[in-house]
């Protein structure tokens, strides 16, 4: 009996530890302590390209194909450490490795954006284009417009803002005289999204009289956009 129970508590305290959903800080501390760990990025490689986790591979969780050949090579024994933009494809692929056998998956709650925006090292495969880049003082010049500012955080990956382009494109011409929409790219631009504890995308902020009146999260429809601009116009 006693053989019994500690066979149970082994295995359970081995299912506890199968999928874990970890903290920036806790992300860290264990990837640090776990040296033969597999780091996996598995957002686009376009995405990967422009700035991903030191000694991270990238395997693209939407190819799904490749995912299963590249994955099913691995070793199931070994911790593997998952994350993506925002944490909802690598939580998917985390469940799917833990489904196939891995006996040790981690997931940053939070992704790519959060660990940016608590200035954790990273590295890009690409030069950005510094002169997409907002400064201090550029953001501060463009707050003294007297027209209401919607500041569209977007990346050119990202499906929903891809999606909501015509209708951004449609109302910056529409309502030039009343509003000024900025497009700001996420990838480019790390410190304005850690200055507005950005951490997902596509984000929207308005701006009145040099101050925050609102802040939207997610894909909008054109209604929705126009009625979030009559109310900020209204402040």
């Amino acid at each position: 009996m006693k053989n019994l129970i500690t066979v149970l508590i082994i295995l359970l305290t081995h299912a506890s530890f199968a999928q874990q959903n970890l903290s920036v800080e806790n992300y860290e501390a264990q990837l640090k302590t776990q040296p033969n760990a597999k780091l996996l990025d598995v957002r686009m490689p376009k995405e990967f390209e422009k700035g991903h986790l030191p000694n991270a591979i990238n395997i693209d969780w939407r190819d799904t194909e490749t995912f299963r050949k590249q994955t099913a090579s691995l070793d199931k024994s070994q911790p593997l450490f998952v994350y993506c933009l925002s944490g909802g494809r690598s939580g998917s692929a985390m469940e799917y490795l833990v489904k196939e056998g891995f006996s040790n998956v981690a997931n940053l709650d939070g992704g790519y954006l959060k660990w940016t925006a608590k200035n954790k090292p990273s590295v890009a495969d690409v030069k950005v284009d510094e002169h997409q880049e907002y400064t201090g003082a550029d953001f501060d010049k463009l707050l003294t417009d007297k027209r209401l500012i919607m500041i569209d955080f977007y990346a050119e990956w990202c499906g929903p803002c891809q999606k909501m382009l015509p209708i951004v494109l449609k109302l910056k011409d529409e309502m030039v005289t009343k509003v000024n929409v900025v497009k700001v790219d996420s990838d480019k631009n790390k410190d304005l999204m850690a200055k507005f504890n950005i951490d997902e995308i596509p984000t929207f902020l308005f701006f009145k009289d040099k101050k925050l009146v609102n802040r939207v999260l997610g894909y909008m429809t054109e209604d929705t956009m126009r009625m979030l601009i009559k109310e900020g116009l209204e402040k």
